[in-house]
C-alpha cells in the first residue's frame, strides 16, 4: 500500500475531528 502524505493524513485527522465533534454534538 502506498503511504499517504503528511497532507493526506492531515485531511483525515481534521475529517475524523469534524466526525468526532457532530457524534458529540447533541
Amino acid at each position: 500500500a502506498i503511504s499517504p502524505t503528511s497532507q493526506e493524513k492531515l485531511c483525515q485527522a481534521m475529517d475524523d475531528e469534524e466526525m468526532y465533534k457532530k457524534l458529540k454534538t447533541p
